[in-house]
């Protein structure tokens, strides 16, 4: 999820038209198919200044982009030195 992809979403695109930009949502709510998630994250803060961005995107009933809104992600990593994560070695 790019900046550049978010700018240039605009009401009254289709659901194919956002998953092009955007691509595979991350969460789809299957009690509300017209309520999309998607959660970007990198470790590197060097490349990346905003690491966490949370953007959730809403269609209408004829299923055409009608908002969307970032929301402010704060992820703490926890430190695993162990092999994979795993918690041996």
């Amino acid at each position: 999820m790019t900046q550049e992809a978010v700018a240039s979403l605009q009401e009254g695109l289709s659901k194919k038209q956002v998953r092009e930009l955007l691509g595979p949502p991350l969460g789809q709510d299957p009690f509300n198919p017209n309520y999309w998630e998607y959660v970007f994250y990198s470790t590197n803060t060097d490349l990346h200044r905003d690491s966490a961005k949370h953007l959730v995107v809403y269609f209408d009933q004829d299923e055409m982009l009608e908002s969307w809104k970032m929301r402010s992600k704060s992820i703490q990593l926890k430190e695993d030195k162990s092999f994979l994560g795993l918690g041996v070695f």
